[in-house]
């Protein structure tokens, strides 16, 4: 089998002729920039001066050529482009602010983590602020350019599972935007602003990749028929006592 047929094996769930290798094709996977150097190094490879990163935010790496015919690997990644109109801002040296509005900052000897969002702190947060907010264009052509071609290269050029890396997913994001703690308070205590923050950054990622205006081959994306947004509602105690619950559930009431 081709490392590609590997892979495609594996998730149609018919048996590979080896489980499939995978190290740094995407996040789930990465390694540390610090780890990789002490991997080489163990394994009498020679150091890389400026290895190739999957994430700036996160120091991981993408393994070099040697390493990935050392370890076999079957996949490789692909990586969209930076937004035109709104890339990375730079506030420190050790801070910066995405195109979300989600701060960044590095502390020593570690990766960056996320410090500040444009809607943690905000005790009462409503609709409006979300109305009121200058999203990220998710049709800005800094995401796409060249990834076709790079694309039809990887797959034409090479027998390598092709992995499209894209941001990370909705509920990370709104933790970033709203802040964790905040984020989880929404979810019981403001559900509509929760749903909102939610509805609105899956639309602009989804938009960039396929769903509902563009898909990654550059062509319009299939029409969807809308799905009904579902409330989630907190659970409500009894009103009762729990002996008389007690007593119900054994027959004496």
């Amino acid at each position: 089998m081709t490392h590609r047929q590997r892979i495609l094996a594996a998730l149609n769930h018919t048996p590979p002729d080896r489980v499939p290798v995978d190290l740094g094709s995407n996040l789930a996977t990465s390694i540390d920039e610090r780890a990789y150097a002490a991997l080489r190094h163990n394994l009498g490879l020679a150091p890389e001066d400026s290895p190739a990163l999957l994430s700036f935010r996160a120091a991981t790496v993408i393994p070099a050529g040697d390493m990935v015919r050392r370890f076999d690997l079957d996949a490789r990644p692909l990586l969209a482009g930076s937004p035109d109109s709104r890339p990375d801002r730079r506030v420190s040296e050790d801070t910066y602010v995405d195109e979300w509005g989600v701060a960044w900052t590095k502390p020593p000897g570690g990766h960056y983590i996320n410090t500040g969002g444009p809607f943690q702190g905000l005790v009462d947060p409503g609709l409006k602020c979300l109305e009121s907010y200058d999203w990220p264009d998710p049709d800005d052509p800094g995401r796409y350019r060249g990834l076709r071609e790079r694309s039809r290269s990887m797959h034409e050029n090479s027998d390598y599972a092709v992995v499209l890396n894209l941001w990370v997913g909705p509920i990370h994001l709104c933790q970033f935007l709203r802040g964790f703690a905040e984020w989880l308070e929404d979810l019981l205590l403001n559900q509509l602003f929760a749903e909102g923050l939610l509805g609105r950054r899956g639309h602009r990622e989804g938009a960039s990749f396929g769903h509902p205006r563009r898909s990654a081959r550059g062509g319009e994306a299939p029409h969807r028929r809308p799905r009904r947004r579902r409330r989630v509602h907190s659970r409500r105690r009894p009103q009762h006592s729990g002996r008389r619950a007690a007593r119900e559930r054994a027959g004496h009431v």
